[in-house]
């Protein structure tokens, strides 16, 4: 803003401008700490004979002033904790824009209904800045209702039970219980804040899912811990150890697995929107197994990786998506319906039915494969300011070692941002195969 209100040379003088000019630049030095900024020179000098005018301008800074302490005001959080979510450190150089994240910091919690966060007047012989959060607490209990529908689980309801505040430290626990034709689930989880609680968590958690589709069949309870921070280049990496006991049915396969599994996840994303992005990138990586000698049925590893890319093209935005997993494993059919692969669906080939693609077994029935590999490109047009039209083409398919066989369709689909979020209708072509044309309806976000 100082920049842009600099009077440039060769212009017409404008007086306005010119204070406008002073006040920006004596605004910026104070937000950057230097409270004793003033004007020991500021001279507008007109030529009127030469039609021009000079400007002179000595701004004498002073001494920059630092944070000083923070003082909260609130009674149900303990001061520790609440200092976690500090985006400065006493001592260190004032900056107002670290006021600004520091508010954002607290109200991104939601444990809030009111933040204000305001610097209160210099101290001139400590040459400090003291800060002062009053916080006005929001609900300790929420809960939640979602209703929703998708052509891979039909309708779906789910409610959300939360405790935001268990205790002083910022300790919460979830109930989430969700129910569809084709998936039901209940889950526990507690979450415990760590130094950097709008990123580093430890998390216990617990629960059942239940997952009935046209290929399989499985019941899964688990328990858990894992472990999430913000690592470098913006990537969040949880640390993920679970022990669950599986009953599934896959064609000829009916078994009862348990497996103590730890994994390791990377997830990344970054957007200029998050409801409607026209610049996008969205990485995920991980890999998971179990050692059979160490409480576990069986022995595998398996690594999975996704990247979704969106970008303008035209007047429209392009969205490209492709998704790949491996699994090191001696027999397929050890693997419980949960870690095997298959592709179909509203989020992989569309085109097909969900989860109807993949390996056969001797009845031929799909029987899920070892490895993954989906990709897709879709163009989207907008026809109206909430609304568009999209042409996509999806390929891919689940396999074992040396099977790989490319399920290849086209289809045409409808955009519309609702008040809920992004709503998709999809029809579905697929080349080369007896199945006919299939519908397909998704909401939610695109990255």
């Amino acid at each position: 803003f100082v920049s842009s209100t600099m009077p440039k040379l060769g212009a017409q003088l404008n007086h306005a401008q010119y204070e406008s000019f002073k006040s920006a630049l004596l605004t910026k030095a104070l937000g950057l700490g230097y409270m004793e900024s003033r004007f020991s020179t500021q001279k507008l000098q007109v030529d009127v004979a030469n039609n021009s005018a000079y400007i002179q301008l000595v701004l004498e800074s002073g001494p920059r002033y630092t944070f000083g302490s923070v003082t909260f005001i609130n009674d149900s959080l303990d001061t520790d904790y609440l200092s976690r979510y500090q985006t400065f450190r006493y001592g260190q150089p004032y900056d107002s824009a670290r006021i600004g994240e520091f508010r954002q910091s607290l109200l991104n919690t939601r444990l809030f209904d009111v933040v204000s966060v305001v610097e209160l007047d210099p101290d001139p012989v400590a040459q400090e800045v003291p800060v002062q959060v009053s916080l006005t607490d929001a609900s300790k209990y929420v809960t939640s209702l979602g209703l929703g529908v998708a052509t891979d689980t039909g309708p779906r309801g789910s409610l959300s039970f939360e405790n935001n505040r268990v205790n002083a430290v910022g300790h919460q626990y979830q109930i989430d219980l969700a129910a569809s034709t084709v998936e039901s689930s209940v889950d526990w989880s507690y979450q415990i804040p760590l130094s950097k609680p709008t990123t580093d968590t430890a998390n216990l958690k617990a629960g059942w899912v239940n997952e009935d589709t046209d290929t399989s069949e499985n019941e899964t309870w688990f328990i858990g811990a894992s472990q999430s921070r913000l690592a470098g280049s913006g990537w969040l990496q949880t640390l993920d150890l679970s022990y669950q006991v599986e009953s599934y049915k896959v064609g000829e396969d009916i078994d009862t697995t348990r497996l103590v599994m730890p994994s390791i996840n990377w997830n990344r994303s970054r957007s200029n929107s998050y409801t409607y992005p026209t610049s996008g990138l969205r990485l995920q990586a991980g890999v998971r197994g179990s050692v059979e000698e160490v409480f576990s049925d069986l022995s595998f590893v398996q690594f999975n990786a996704a990247v979704k890319y969106i970008r303008g093209f035209g007047a429209g935005r392009l969205l490209m998506r492709l998704e790949g997993g491996v699994s090191l494993v001696t027999d397929t059919s050890t693997l419980p319906a949960s870690l095997r692969f298959f592709a179909g669906g509203d989020n992989s080939v569309r085109g097909y039915d969900y989860e109807s693609l993949g390996p056969l077994d001797d009845e031929g029935d799909v029987a899920g494969g070892k490895h993954l590999l989906v990709g897709s490109v879709e163009y989207e047009h907008p026809v109206a300011a909430k609304s568009g039209i999209a042409i996509f083409y999806d390929a891919g398919n689940a396999f074992d070692d040396s099977q790989f066989e490319l399920q290849r369709s086209v289809g045409i689909g409808g955009r519309w941002r609702s008040p809920i979020g992004p709503i998709r209708l999809d029809v579905g072509f697929p080349l080369g195969s007896e199945q006919g044309v299939r519908l397909h309806l998704s909401m939610g976000p695109d990255l």
